[in-house]
C-alpha cells in the first residue's frame, strides 16, 4: 500500500548511550517519519546527528537542533517540507523546550502534518505547551515552509551535496566538519535562533486542513492534564504499554496521537530484544502505521 505511512517517536537521550543500538532499533522499525526528542544540541553535534541518520537509513534536515532537542528524520519514500522548530516559553533557567513540525506525503497519499514534542517536567508548563502547540498547529500558525517537495527533510539531498564533501573533510578535524554542516544546512536555523522563531515567523503556507499526527515524550501518562488536552482534540493511537525507563518500563509517557481523517492500520510488532532497547536509550520507541489515502477513516477503529 503506497499510501501507508509509518510514524515512530523516539527519545534519544542525546545519543549518550549506544548510538549503534539506537540506530539498529530505528532500522528494524523502518519508519517513514521518525519524531525525535533529546537530539544532541552541543555545537559540534551536527555531524553526530547526520551520521546517526545515515546509520538509520534516513534523512535529517539539519535544522535548528540547538533550539531544544526536538526534531525529525524521514525516509527516502517520503516527500517533505522544511521542518520548522518553534521555541516554547519556560521558567527562568528552565530546560529549553520546543516542538518541531513538517508536512509529509507518501506517493499515494495526502499531505500530513507531523509534529514532534517533548513536554516539560513541570505540570503547569506541560499544560501551557500542549495548549499552545494545539492552537498553533490546528489554526495554521504552525504551518509554514516551502510546500511539499520543497527544500527540507525530503529534498535537501544529504546523501549528495553534503555527503560527498563530508567524506573529503572528515579527516581534517571536527572544526572543518562543523563549519561544513553550518554552511550547507545551518544558515536558516541560525537565522531562526537569532529571531527567537515565533510561530508566525516561519509557519505559514502549508495546508492548514491537512490531517495531523503528533508524537513525543509527554513526561506524563494518560492521567495528566496535558495528555488530556491532546486526547480531547486527537485520538491516542499508539500502544498504551509503558515506555520508560527502557530497562524496566513502568510509565507510558511516550505516545502518538492523530486526527480522525487518518485510518490507523493494524499494529505490526517488530522484533526488538530487551538488551538492545535498554542499550540504545532510556525510552522505548512507539510507532503507528496509517493509511494516508484521501478516503479518511476513524483513527481508533483498528485499535
Amino acid at each position: 500500500m503506497t499510501s501507508r505511512i509509518r510514524v515512530a517517536s523516539y527519545n534519544l537521550r542525546g545519543l549518550k548511550d549506544d548510538p549503534g543500538a539506537a540506530a539498529e532499533v530505528v532500522r528494524r522499525i523502518d519508519p517513514d517519519v521518525l519524531l525525535l526528542q533529546e537530539v544532541p544540541r552541543h555545537p559540534f553535534s551536527g555531524v553526530r546527528i547526520w551520521l546517526f541518520a545515515r546509520r538509520c537509513g534516513l534523512r535529517w534536515s539539519g535544522r535548528t537542533r540547538r533550539l531544544s532537542g526536538t526534531g525529525m528524520m524521514t525516509s527516502y519514500r517520503v516527500a517533505a517540507t522544511d521542518s520548522v522548530d518553534i521555541k516554547l516559553p519556560v521558567a527562568p533557567r528552565g530546560n529549553p523546550r520546543s516542538y518541531s513540525a513538517a508536512q509529509v506525503r507518501m506517493r499515494g497519499g495526502r499531505a500530513v502534518t507531523v509534529v514532534s514534542l517533548h513536554l516539560s517536567l513541570l505540570e503547569d508548563e506541560r499544560v501551557t505547551h500542549a495548549t499552545r502547540i494545539l492552537h498553533e498547529v490546528t489554526t495554521g500558525q504552525a504551518l509554514g515552509g516551502t510546500g511539499l517537495g520543497g527544500k527540507g527533510l525530503g529534498g535537501i539531498g544529504l546523501g549528495g551535496r553534503l555527503g560527498g564533501r563530508l567524506v573529503r573533510v572528515l579527516a581534517t578535524g571536527p572544526h572543518r566538519v562543523s563549519r561544513l554542516i553550518r554552511g550547507i544546512l545551518g544558515q536558516s536555523g541560525a537565522d531562526d535562533r537569532r529571531r527567537g522563531l515565533r510561530a508566525d515567523d516561519r509557519l505559514r503556507g502549508w495546508r492548514a486542513d491537512a490531517p495531523m499526527i503528533v508524537g513525543g515524550d509527554l513526561n506524563e501518562d494518560s492521567s495528566g492534564r496535558a495528555w488530556g488536552l491532546l486526547a480531547d482534540r486527537l485520538a491516542m493511537v499508539s500502544s498504551d504499554r509503558p515506555t520508560f525507563p527502557a530497562k524496566s518500563p513502568r510509565r507510558p509517557i511516550d505516545a502518538i496521537f492523530a486526527t480522525s481523517e487518518l485510518t490507523v492500520l493494524p499494529h505490526e510488532e517488530v522484533e526488538l530484544e530487551a538488551e538492545l532497547l535498554s542499550a540504545a536509550t532510556d525510552h522505548l520507541p512507539v510507532w503507528v502505521d496509517f493509511d494516508s489515502a484521501p478516503n479518511g477513516g476513524d483513527p481508533a477503529a483498528t485499535q
